[in-house]
């Protein structure tokens, strides 16, 4: 929660501004890079974060030297479970490595994760997905859930880099 500066209760959901046209999801799936009119009529207002991780590093496009790197970053959800784990593709997803994670210090605080990778000279595609304690956790479409401005996306995180 942020900027709360006074709260009020009323008999139904707010036409507010912020929360019509951006705290909402679409019923239906919008395709990457169009535009999407909200409305409550077409869309429901997004109260819990979904599964999600992103790698931090190494950063897209990066070019790193050859040998042991370390592949990190976060993961979080709506703090109603646990995440249990956060698993590292190199082939586009056919195969997965557990990371390790870190317990974060409070419920809905982003869970850390790194994974130690050695890589060989050429060009790496990383994906990263979490997987909480009821089972949730990432499509391997990336397009999935994909809205404008972006909250409660929750593909796959991909990162390519190279290796020199």
């Amino acid at each position: 929660v942020k900027w709360v500066s006074r709260l009020r209760f009323e008999a139904q959901e707010t036409v507010n501004y912020h929360q019509i046209k951006r705290y909402r999801n679409s019923y239906k799936q919008i395709d990457v890079g169009a535009t999407f009119d909200y409305t409550q009529e077409n869309s429901e207002p997004h109260w819990n974060m979904r599964v999600k991780s992103i790698i931090f590093g190494p950063s897209q496009g990066a070019d790193v030297k050859a040998g042991r790197i370390m592949v990190h970053g976060v993961a979080w959800n709506d703090g109603q479970a646990r995440i249990d784990a956060v698993e590292l593709s190199r082939d586009g997803g056919q195969t997965w490595s557990r990371t390790e994670l870190e317990k974060p210090s409070r419920r809905y605080a982003w869970h850390a994760w790194q994974l130690s990778v050695n890589l060989e000279p050429g060009k790496h595609t990383f994906l990263c997905r979490a997987i909480d304690a009821w089972g949730r956790s990432q499509p391997l479409d990336s397009t999935a859930d994909w809205n404008p401005a972006g909250y409660c996306w929750r593909g796959v995180d991909a990162v390519s880099i190279t290796a020199s």
